[in-house]
């Protein structure tokens, strides 16, 4: 989202006086800044900044996330095979005044002192298995938390046999399956230094030699919303192949939050996002600017250069091109169509990217913005950047993407197509009880859950989303749990409003039995994707890129008819069959794991810059 847009929302969701009185006079305000654009690109940077900064001062005053949630989050991080009612078992234990003898082995160890230091009450020792107490020492203890696996099971139940203490003696299991396939990772990566002689040495032969290259990321909001997320996930997943990332933006932000996976403490590998404005109310297409972007990527000495979203910066397309004087391979993500059109986006059903977009675009207007005779040079500058045998290669988020890109360069541009991945040990099935439980959501009625990043914008679902949601919030017996921006103004439905924290994504996802998404346009479809990860069935119009997320009657279903009758028609059909919800939500967590996991996403990265070398 730019900057502009993201004031404009702002204004139009605060309830400060002197705010309302700019609401009023929002007409004025656009006249202002459309006469003096120079002033525009002083006061909007700034006012946006202010706005990430007040949000996240008031969520240190007044959390979003309560204490104990926030615990059982951070618990659910380190990795451990505790399911999440046994987490949520602990902290109540650890709410009372009570001696606990906590008895295990990492990481589920951690994962109990953690919810038990936390919550503030409870006195705790810990024990390894071999080295518990005797049957006198026990008795001291008001319980004793065991927490075991396959390997401690029988000498842990033993003990609790022989000890006489069966009232205090509470045995946790630790499940395989919870555990994060990452755990330990930081360990490995320290060990992998750069390879002997590796300086000065081509990328080709860093990739043969399974070296440790060095990857820039560059965009123009940072590693948050939408795109920023894909692109954060596509640096954890670089970190996991033991390569050094650091990450370049026009506005960074506050809560642009460094890559994290499930089980690992931290990434000694990455190095942080940089902010790329130089000085306050600069104009971000201006050279001094565009200069201290080429320096500061130049600086990081990258081997590759992975360009995202540039328009929310009003960066020229053409910076690609100048990227490559840095002697790093440049290569541009498609997260949406913006590199294949003269302006837009997502096209709809304009098809005049295929021949050339010019004065006479139908949404010259709408994000991202371009006056109109500036259209057709955009288109031109975009051959020249991306076709030809010096072109900047195109890798698409979806074959639908890939689709668009081919449709306007044909064989003139290099395409590939890498899928983004998400964090799967992160994005689980939970416990669906104790995740309504925690959720304050009813136990008996069937859930169903919608959300987006802004659910009222238009390709979201816009006006779709609202009439989706009245006709679900009807049905007799079943609950509407909603999630992201602006979602807050249904004051019938539960709302969770816009998520920061991706990490309680999944409770949300687990307490529901369907997943419904109402955008009419995506490029790929991430909250699908995790949704199918947390075994919830998936309901959505079958749009540009859904199908690579979502196989209709495998993992979800797929409405061709882009109207409110025909998704809420799709949703019934799930609402009365229970069985067919169960399959579809199993077929999609297994999908997830063979082909969007972090590690898969990793070797297709490797497998990509491999081919383009």
């Amino acid at each position: 989202m730019s900057a502009y847009r993201e004031f404009r929302s702002w204004l139009g969701r605060s309830q400060n006086p002197v705010v309302s009185w700019l609401r009023l006079r929002n007409r004025e305000v656009r006249k202002v800044l459309s006469r003096y654009p120079a002033f525009g690109h002083v006061l909007i940077p700034i006012v946006a900044e202010c706005r990430i900064r007040a949000e996240r001062w008031r969520g240190w005053w007044r959390p979003a996330l309560s204490r104990k949630m926030r615990a059982i989050l951070d618990a659910r991080s380190v990795g451990g095979g505790l399911s999440l009612a046994d987490l949520d078992l602990v902290w109540e234990l650890g709410a009372k005044d009570i001696r606990v003898l906590c008895v295990g082995a990492p990481p589920e160890l951690t994962q109990v002192e953690l919810l038990l230091r936390r919550s503030g009450k409870a006195s705790f020792r810990t024990a390894p298995v071999e080295r518990l107490p005797k049957r006198p020492s026990l008795a001291r203890y008001d319980i004793v938390l065991a927490v075991c696996d396959a390997s401690t099971r029988d000498a842990l139940a033993r003990v609790k046999a022989e000890s006489g203490l069966d009232a205090n003696f509470l045995l946790l299991e630790a499940k395989p399956a919870l555990r994060s396939p990452y755990l330990g990772a930081e360990r490995h990566l320290k060990g992998l230094e750069h390879p002997q002689g590796s300086h000065g040495k081509s990328l080709c032969d860093m990739l043969k030699q399974k070296g440790r290259i060095r990857v820039a990321l560059l965009n123009d909001i940072g590693l948050r919303y939408g795109a920023g997320i894909g692109q954060r996930r596509q640096a954890a997943s670089l970190l996991l192949n033991g390569w050094d990332v650091a990450a370049v933006a026009w506005m960074p932000g506050i809560d642009s939050a460094a890559p994290a996976v499930t089980g690992v403490k931290a990434f000694g590998n990455w190095h942080g996002v940089h902010d790329a404005r130089g000085f306050a109310g600069s104009r971000p297409d201006s050279a001094r600017v565009l200069q201290q972007v080429v320096a500061k990527i130049a600086g990081f000495r990258p081997h590759v250069v992975i360009v995202g979203n540039i328009h929310g910066a009003n960066w020229p397309v053409d910076l690609l091109k100048t990227l490559q004087q840095t002697g790093a391979l440049v290569v541009a993500y498609m997260h949406d169509v913006y590199y294949a059109t003269g302006r837009c986006a997502q096209p709809g059903s304009c098809v005049k990217y295929r021949t050339g977009c010019d004065a006479t675009c139908p949404t010259p207007n709408e994000y991202p913005r371009l006056a109109p005779d500036k259209i057709a040079e955009a288109w031109h500058m975009r051959g020249s950047v991306f076709a030809g045998p010096g072109g900047v290669p195109l890798i698409a988020n979806s074959r639908w993407t890939g689709g668009i890109a081919r449709q306007r360069f044909h064989d003139d541009a290099r395409i590939e197509v890498v899928h983004l991945g998400l964090d799967e040990a992160l994005f689980a099935p939970v416990d669906k009880v104790a995740a309504r439980r925690l959720l304050g959501v009813d136990q008996h009625k069937l859930v169903i859950t919608m959300g987006a990043v802004d659910v009222d914008n238009q390709w979201k679902g816009g006006p779709l989303f609202e009439e989706v949601y009245q006709a679900l919030q009807r049905r007799p017996n079943v609950e509407v749990v909603l999630f992201g921006r602006s979602s807050e103004r249904y004051v019938k439905a539960r709302s969770f409003g816009l998520v920061q924290d991706e990490r309680f994504m999944p409770l949300l996802y687990g307490a529901a039995d369907i997943f419904v998404s109402a955008g009419r346009a995506e490029s790929f479809g991430q909250t699908l994707l995790e949704a199918s990860a947390c075994g919830v069935p998936v309901v959505a119009f079958n749009v540009g890129g859904v199908p690579d997320a979502v196989v209709h009657n495998d993992t979800g279903l797929l409405v061709d008819t882009l109207s409110p009758e025909a998704l809420v028609a799709a949703v019934d059909e799930l609402i009365a069959d229970p069985d067919r919800r169960a399959k579809l939500g199993q077929a999609g967590r297994k999908r997830v794991e063979q082909h969007f996991s972090l590690s898969r996403q990793a070797e297709a990265w490797l497998d990509c810059l491999r081919r383009l070398c």
